[in-house]
């Protein structure tokens, strides 16, 4: 982990220089490939303004996390998805963290989507919201309905994956279960150690 300057286009001033948390992604000569990671963008930059970065913030959480579909997803499907959002804010919220992946719900200009593992989209809407959004959404969902049985009978390998990828899934919620009951009986059996002394 690095500190790298990162300085905004919109001011000329010198003063406006920053230093953000990166990770350098790759080394080509002199000039370093790095991602900010409380903020997502990458960047090339010389590795000579580089910075080491203090111990105290490297260990801090990263503010942003890559995101990819868990799924196969055709052409068509991530041309229909990029228009659709491509032009609106995405916002990704973890709801939980597991010990290799996250669970996350996805949120488009105050709409909530949640990709399901079998990848329906849920809708939910939050105050006002823009009626042509709200359509697309809607057209997105059915089409990603629709296409989801072709791709998994067409590829046989596709539908043994998935069966794989649901059980897996449900193996590691299951023992995401079991640890959490293990850590509260230990917890119990720690008071009640305390309570006797």
């Amino acid at each position: 982990m690095v500190i790298a300057p990162w300085k905004n286009e919109k001011c000329q001033n010198e003063e406006t220089i920053g230093y953000y948390r990166a990770w350098i992604r790759s080394i080509q000569g002199e000039i370093c490939r790095i991602v900010f990671v409380d903020y997502g963008n990458e960047c090339d930059i010389e590795r000579s303004k580089l910075l080491a970065c203090p111990s105290s913030v490297s260990s801090l959480p990263w503010l942003a996390i890559r995101v990819r579909f868990q799924q196969y997803i055709s052409h068509d499907e991530f041309k229909r998805f990029w228009y659709r959002t491509d032009s609106h804010w995405i916002k990704i919220k973890v709801l939980r963290i597991h010990n290799t992946h996250y669970t996350i719900q996805v949120f488009i200009d105050y709409t909530s989507v949640i990709l399901t593992e079998d990848r329906r989209m849920k809708l939910h809407l939050k105050d006002k919201l823009n009626q042509d959004i709200f359509q697309d959404l809607n057209q997105l969902n059915d089409d990603l309905k629709m296409e989801e049985p072709k791709l998994i009978q067409e590829d046989l390998s596709s539908l043994v994956l998935y069966d794989i990828r649901k059980k897996l899934n449900q193996l590691s919620e299951k023992f995401d279960e079991n640890q959490k009951k293990n850590d509260e009986r230990y917890y119990r059996l720690i008071q009640q150690i305390q309570h006797q002394q």
